[in-house]
C-alpha cells in the first residue's frame, strides 16, 4: 500500500472521529439521525479498504494487541467513573467487560472487542472471492433479524457482528472500483439525504432494513472523495491515533460538560457552543493519545501489564487484611 493511500485512509478515520464526538454531543435529533446513519460503518469500511492493500497480518498478534488495549482503556475508564476497580467483585468486573454497552464505565468501548470479532470473521470470509460476495449478501439480509435476537446492549454487542463484517467486506470489495469523482460524490450525498428523510434514521446496532447499508455507503463515498482531495498532517495524525482518541473521548465529554467552561455566557449560541465543544474534546482526546503513545509499551505489554495489576491487587489485599 502506498504512503498516499495510507494518508487518505487516516483522514477518513479522522473525519469519522469528529463525527463520533459530534454525535455524542448532538444538540438535536436531526443531527443525531444523520451522523448515526453512517459514522460507525465508516470505520469498518476503512478497515476493509486497508485489508485489500496490505499483506495479511497475524490474527493472533492482532487480537492480543487489540484486547490488551481494551483492558487498558476499560481500567482507565473505570478509574475515572467509579474509582478503584479492585473494590468490586471479579465476577462483577467481568460482567462489565462483557456487557460494556450496558454496564461498563465507558459505553464507547463496545467497538473495540466487537471490532476484534468482526475482523476475525472478516479474515475467514475474504479468502475466497465467491465466498466474499456471497457472505456480503447473506450478512446484509440477516442483519435485521439477527439484531432482534441480539439487541442493543447484549453481550459484546454481538448484534453488530454481521453488520460490521458486511461493511468491512464492502470496503474490501469496493476499494478496487472507487475513484475520486466530485460529481458522483455530490449525487451520492444528495441521494443519501433523500433516503434519510424518506426512511428515517437508524444506527448500526438498530438496523431495521437492508436499506441502511445502501444509505451508509452513499454517505461514506463522499468522505472518501474529500479525504483523497485534502492533505492535512493534523488530520492524518488524528486518524492514525483513532483507537486512544475513540476510547477516551467520552471521558473528556463527561468532564467538560461538568466544568464551568461549558456553561460560559459566550457559548450561549447553540451552533457555536457545539463547534467549540467538539473541538475541545478532540484536542483533549488528542493530548491523551499523545501521552498514551509515550507509555503504550508499558501499558500493552502482557507481562508488564499482568505484573502491574497483580502488584496492585495484592497490595490492596494485604492492606485490607491489616485493617481487619
Amino acid at each position: 500500500m502506498t504512503q498516499e493511500r495510507i494518508k487518505y485512509l487516516d483522514t477518513m478515520k479522522a473525519i469519522g472521529l469528529f463525527l463520533v464526538i459530534a454525535g455524542h454531543m448532538a444538540f438535536d435529533a436531526s443531527e443525531t439521525n444523520f451522523i448515526y446513519s453512517f459514522h460507525m460503518p465508516l470505520f469498518f469500511f476503512v478497515s476493509g479498504v486497508l485489508s485489500a492493500h496490505i499483506p495479511q497480518v497475524s490474527l493472533i498478534k492482532f487480537l492480543r494487541k487489540i484486547l490488551l488495549a481494551y483492558l487498558v482503556f476499560f481500567l482507565i475508564s473505570y478509574l475515572y467513573f467509579y474509582g478503584n476497580p479492585f473494590h468490586e467483585e471479579p465476577l462483577s468486573l467481568l460482567k462489565r467487560l462483557l456487557y460494556i454497552r450496558k454496564l461498563g464505565p465507558n459505553i464507547a468501548l463496545w467497538y473495540i472487542p466487537l471490532y476484534a470479532l468482526v475482523y476475525t470473521l472478516f479474515s475467514l470470509l475474504k479468502k475466497n472471492t465467491v465466498l466474499t460476495y456471497f457472505s456480503l449478501i447473506v450478512l446484509i439480509i440477516i442483519t435485521p433479524s439477527f439484531q432482534k435476537v441480539f439487541p442493543d446492549q447484549c453481550i459484546l454487542m454481538l448484534g453488530v457482528l454481521p453488520a460490521g463484517t458486511a461493511f468491512m467486506l464492502s470496503g474490501y470489495i469496493l476499494s478496487k472500483f472507487m475513484k475520486n469523482n466530485f460529481y458522483v460524490a455530490s449525487l451520492c450525498f444528495c441521494l443519501g439525504v433523500y433516503m434519510l428523510l424518506w426512511g428515517g434514521g437508524g444506527h448500526i446496532a438498530g438496523i431495521s432494513s437492508p436499506v441502511y447499508f445502501i444509505r451508509a455507503l452513499l454517505f461514506i463515498y463522499p468522505i472518501f472523495c474529500i479525504s483523497k482531495s485534502i492533505q492535512s498532517h493534523a488530520l492524518e495524525w488524528f486518524g492514525k491515533n483513532s483507537l486512544p482518541i475513540f476510547a477516551s473521548h467520552l471521558i473528556f465529554i463527561d468532564a467538560f460538560q461538568k466544568s464551568t467552561v461549558y456553561n460560559m455566557a459566550f457559548l450561549s449560541s447553540g451552533i457555536m457552543k457545539h463547534i467549540y465543544s467538539v473541538l475541545t474534546i478532540a484536542i483533549l482526546s488528542a493530548i491523551f493519545a499523545f501521552l498514551y503513545n509515550r507509555t503504550k509499551y508499558l501499558l500493552t505489554t502482557p507481562s508488564i501489564t499482568i505484573k502491574t495489576f497483580k502488584h496492585i491487587y495484592w497490595s490492596k489485599r494485604l492492606a485490607s487484611n491489616k485493617n481487619e
